[in-house]
């Protein structure tokens, strides 16, 4: 795991909450540190860690990407005395985020999802055909489909435990899914601001 130490001059105490970051699809590690992440972090004087993790688009498609994040949290548990730990992920790595609090409740203390991947149009139809979230029939989360995991906290069957924050750019091309995840959230924890599916 490679952990950025997030701390303002000389302080070395250590911070009781880390952040371990999600990256999307096409991404790595270290974008979040290229963004700016570490950097907003300093500027806001926050006291956190954070933990970008290496998940790349074949750890999800070969089904270890949960497995990943549960290792990263279960080390840094270990090794790192936080007392929180939250995840914090971008496109398919939000994704991912929901899918670890609704199949592991217990490992994380809150989410943030930014620009969340939204999931396949087959189940977004089938969120649709039911009659919205609310009406929709989840089933019970299966480790093996991370997407229905995710729509499934949605829904509330495992909200309501831990904060989750949703932020997305309203010209997102997957804004419509997103705004279908935001209505599951309370209204002072989405935030959609001018922008596209990128940094």
């Amino acid at each position: 795991m490679n952990l950025v130490r997030c701390r303002a001059g000389d302080d070395a105490t250590t911070a009781s909450t880390l952040v371990v970051l999600l990256p999307g699809a096409y991404h790595g590690a270290t974008d979040f540190l290229r963004h700016g992440f570490a950097a907003a972090v300093l500027r806001r004087g926050l006291a956190l860690d954070l933990a970008p993790l290496d998940l790349r688009l074949e750890h999800h498609a070969g089904g270890q990407a949960i497995a990943m994040v549960l290792d990263a949290i279960s080390e840094a548990r270990r090794d790192g005395g936080y007392r929180a730990i939250w995840l914090a992920g971008v496109s398919l790595g939000a994704l991912t985020a929901l899918a670890v609090a609704a199949l592991h409740p217990a490992a994380v203390q809150g989410l943030c999802l930014i620009a969340p991947y939204p999931g396949s149009r087959p189940l977004r139809n089938e969120i649709e055909c039911a009659g919205g979230i609310a009406a929709w029939d989840p089933g019970a989360p299966d480790p093996r489909d991370a997407e229905r995991a995710a729509w499934w906290w949605l829904k509330g069957q495992g909200r309501g435990a831990i904060p989750a924050w949703l932020l997305y750019g309203e010209h997102d091309r997957f804004a419509a899914g997103q705004r279908a995840m935001a209505a599951a959230l309370p209204d002072d924890s989405v935030v959609a601001t001018p922008g596209a599916h990128d940094w």
